[in-house]
């Protein structure tokens, strides 16, 4: 399950990328994701976040070890998506017919062995009757853009680092955006080389470890790369790599040529089109 599905905001478009075509001058959104359960707690305080070392299975059937880490004070945390830690706890479903109130004061029942989301039977001042939603979907704030969801499990979003515990099975996304300025390599043989990718402010945007033969990892974790493009002006046309071609209006792309792998009328954002649009001029 990842915590960014491919990610859209009104003022880029977000393409899927890979580490070895980042460089110095590249626009990036870089996505670090963990999960699995917690096997030890370090408390944070203040402008110390609080730190989970998490137990992940490997392919090979070993284990590695992943972090996740959470702000002391929740409220902290920036407006703006990909500046906001997103850390959820798993959970079991609701038992058939439960029902729960949430915040606005909608009023929601499960019903068990369907599509995992609750129904909503009275109306709150931000649900409306008839809505089918998960409970992770309910509680998550809104200015987190995505939320963890499944069939089998709730996804509840930790607003409060005591909220979770040792054995608890947890996701996390960790997300940064801008400009690479400089890229620093460190290199630990015969473990890893690490390339890490910086902002001129000497933050890190993300990294990447290549392994050697006696390869350690320093840390388990998923990456998952974006070109951010800022959005063309309206009208802009474009050719997919299959010759579809598409049209960016209302913020979205509208297929409007025919290709191998879309067809007229289909609609996406553009990190949902397979391959990379070239412009047409």
């Amino acid at each position: 399950m990842a915590v960014y599905p491919v990610p859209t905001d009104a003022t880029y478009d977000y393409v899927p990328t890979t580490p070895d075509r980042v460089g110095v001058g590249s626009d990036v959104l870089a996505v670090m994701e963990t999960s699995g359960p917690v096997a030890m707690i370090v408390p944070g305080s203040g402008a110390t976040p609080w730190l989970y070392v998490l137990t992940m299975p490997l392919p090979d059937g070993s284990s590695g070890s992943g972090v996740a880490f959470f702000p002391d004070d929740w409220s902290t945390l920036p407006s703006y998506w990909w500046g906001r830690l997103r850390l959820w706890k798993r959970t079991a479903k609701l038992a058939d017919a439960s029902t729960y109130t949430a915040d606005d004061g909608s009023k929601w029942i499960y019903p068990a062995g369907e599509d995992g989301k609750l129904v909503c039977y009275a109306d709150g001042t931000t649900f409306t009757q008839g809505q089918r939603l998960s409970l992770g979907e309910i509680t998550t704030d809104a200015r987190d853009l995505y939320i963890a969801d499944d069939t089998e499990w709730d996804w509840l979003p930790v607003t409060n680092a005591t909220g979770v515990s040792v054995g608890d099975y947890v996701l996390f996304g960790y997300a940064q955006a801008g400009v690479v300025d400089e890229v620093v390599v460190t290199d630990s043989p015969p473990y890893y080389r690490r390339d890490e990718f910086q902002r001129a402010d000497d933050d890190t945007l993300g990294w990447v470890d290549t392994l050697y033969a006696d390869g350690v990892a320093v840390l388990q974790a998923t990456w998952r790369w974006y070109d951010r493009l800022p959005k063309p002006a309206a009208d802009s046309k474009f050719r997919a790599p299959d010759g579809s071609r598409w049209i960016y209006t209302d913020g979205v792309y509208y297929c409007w040529g025919t290709g191998a792998s879309y067809a007229p009328g289909a609609v996406f954002q553009r990190g949902e089109i397979a391959g990379r649009l070239t412009e047409i001029t």
